[in-house]
């Protein structure tokens, strides 16, 4: 299930990579060209929490940065790639996957504070066997039919 926010890192990521090909097989770089990903970033900074927006930042300046350097071929830009340089997305990437850990986390960890079948202590009410049981919650012995019509609970 793709939420908003992956929707919106997605389209972000997939215009920054295409704008860096772009930047380095050109050298100037219009506003109509880096038009695109402003819409993203901006979405960026009102939804997310402060790292992700710093580095989306810091992928555009790499971006507008490329753009003044000297072109490179694509054999060039293939050899970058195996070897792991220029890749200004990676650490946006990892900042949005720590950030999307850390609200599956608060997510499970509420879900659990307010599950019937934990208790105060985020225990399972059925698995933690291990500690003293209160009398409300021993099993009792169930009542059957003919004791409870007859009056003898």
């Amino acid at each position: 299930m793709n939420t908003r926010r992956e929707t919106l890192y997605s389209e972000f990521i997939g215009e920054s990579a295409r704008l860096l090909v772009d930047a380095m097989q050109r050298n100037a770089a219009g506003l109509q060209t880096l038009l695109p990903i402003h819409a993203p970033l901006s979405r960026i900074r009102l939804r997310s929490s402060k790292p992700v927006p710093q580095t989306a930042g810091q992928v555009l300046k790499t971006l507008l940065s490329t753009y003044s350097e000297p072109n490179i071929t694509a054999e060039q830009t293939e050899q970058q790639a195996v070897e792991g340089r220029r890749d200004p997305l990676r650490q946006f990437s990892d900042i949005c996957r720590a950030e999307w850990d850390s609200l599956q986390r608060k997510l499970y960890t509420h879900f659990l504070a307010s599950s019937p079948l934990m208790d105060f202590r985020g225990n399972s009410r059925f698995v933690s066997a291990h500690l003293p049981r209160s009398r409300s919650i021993q099993k009792q012995k169930p009542k059957n039919y003919r004791q409870i019509h007859d009056g003898r609970e």
